[in-house]
C-alpha cells in the first residue's frame, strides 16, 4: 500500500454477492475474491470487502456495512 490512508468496510451482503458472481463465472475459470486481510494499525487482522482513500457513506451501498477503521498493509484475499 502506499503512503495514502485506506478506509475498510465489511459487508456480508457484498460478500454474498461476489460468491453469486464467483458461482457464475465458474466455468470461465475466472478468479474472483470474495473478501481480502488487512492489518490495521495497531496490529490486527481483518476481514474486508471494501476499501477507500476516503471516508464516506458505504451504507448507501449496503445496508450492513460496517466500518472497521483505517488499514496499513495486506495480507491476502479469500477465494472460498
Amino acid at each position: 500500500m502506499d503512503d495514502k490512508q485506506y478506509h475498510a468496510w465489511f459487508s456480508q451482503k457484498q460478500k454474498n454477492i461476489k460468491v453469486s458472481i464467483r458461482d457464475i463465472n465458474v466455468s470461465k475459470q475466472v478468479k474472483t475474491s470474495l473478501s481480502c486481510i488487512y492489518l490495521t494499525d495497531d496490529g490486527k487482522e481483518i476481514e474486508v470487502t471494501e476499501l477507500a482513500r476516503t471516508l464516506f457513506d458505504h451504507s448507501k451501498n449496503f445496508k450492513d456495512s460496517k466500518y472497521l477503521g483505517k488499514v496499513v498493509k495486506f495480507i491476502r484475499c479469500i477465494y472460498d
